[in-house]
């Protein structure tokens, strides 16, 4: 909830995009090891050998697919969001040359 709570308080494009790039990271980011959760899980639930086990780790695994599928989809977030930004702004009042 923090993360979306400083998300909803950027107050450029720039800051949100950087707040994108610790979730979408595509080895090291939140999804990713979110997924890594799930597939751990699903060795746990796998380890009972049973029915329910079996079904439950098929379950996890689907969820840990479906989030590197999301990950992957947005992988190109943070870059999109940065170039979302607007163009710096020239440091003082451009100079006319006498004469122009």
């Amino acid at each position: 909830m923090e993360l979306t709570d400083r998300l909803n308080a950027a107050r450029t494009v720039e800051e949100a995009a950087a707040l994108t790039e610790p979730v979408l990271h595509p080895t090291e980011g939140l999804l990713e090891r979110l997924a890594d959760f799930f597939e751990a899980a699903a060795e746990k639930a796998r380890e009972t050998e049973t029915d329910d086990g079996f079904d439950l780790r098929d379950d996890l695994d689907h969820a840990a697919a479906s989030l590197r599928e999301i990950a992957e989809e947005l992988h190109g977030v943070p870059l999109r969001m940065h170039a979302l930004a607007p163009p710096p702004r020239a440091a003082g009042p451009s100079r006319r040359l006498p004469g122009t």
